[in-house]
């Protein structure tokens, strides 16, 4: 089984000014993210998300961000969308380099729904996946939220979960304080889960999941 992949961090600028344009081709998107790039003092970003499309973005979407790749200034394209089975329709579209995919040990969807479609795709043709919301917005690590008798889970336990998948390339972090870092890099250390730890995260995901009353929105 593979180590588990870093967290890598995201330094967002984004202020109210930087808002995208509603209209336009290449020439608006190119201003746009060349304003981004430019207040994190490089010339190019690796990654521009295309983010929460639950539907195939639209033409004009897509054919700017493949126009940016083409001309150096991002260098790779990412989709994300809280509707999973999006993903498996785009898997022979090469214009996406990568996918953001919600899982976590509550929503587990992805297991049937999105990773199957990438399992057997040689690493050339095979679209990077990376997961979001790997704590559940927290509920995971919540006490008051565990079953009686189990463990609570720490982020760090959140994050080995998600990347012990093989199919799951890295997963986000969003620390909002120094413990909260230094969990998401210990899971770095401790690697991949086993069977045991594999069948308590699901546990305590199945009790979350039959137990809250907005898990049919959020699934």
């Amino acid at each position: 089984m593979r180590p588990c992949r870093a967290p890598k961090p995201a330094v967002s600028p984004y202020e109210k000014e930087d808002e995208p344009p509603e209209e336009g081709g290449i020439l608006s998107a190119s201003k746009w993210v060349g304003k981004i790039v430019r207040k994190l003092g490089t010339d190019h970003a690796d990654v521009l998300l295309l983010g929460w499309y639950n539907d195939e973005p639209a033409q004009r979407i897509i054919d700017a961000a493949v126009q940016l790749r083409q001309s150096g200034m991002v260098r790779h394209i990412a989709v994300s969308g809280h509707r999973r089975t999006m993903f498996p329709e785009l898997v022979d579209d090469e214009r996406y380099d990568l996918w953001h995919v919600r899982y976590n040990a509550v929503h587990r969807g992805a297991e049937q729904e999105v990773f199957p479609s990438v399992a057997a795709l040689e690493s050339s043709r095979r679209p990077g996946v990376i997961t979001y919301t790997t704590t559940r917005w927290g509920h995971l690590c919540d006490p008051n939220k565990t079953p009686p008798g189990e463990p609570t889970p720490s982020g760090t336990d959140c994050y080995r979960f998600a990347m012990t998948h093989p199919q799951v390339d890295l997963a986000i972090a969003g620390p909002g304080n120094h413990d909260q870092m230094r969990q998401a890099l210990e899971a770095l250390d401790l690697g991949p889960m086993d069977d045991e730890q594999l069948a308590w995260m699901r546990r305590v995901g199945d009790h979350i999941y039959g137990r809250d009353v907005t898990t049919s929105i959020r699934d």
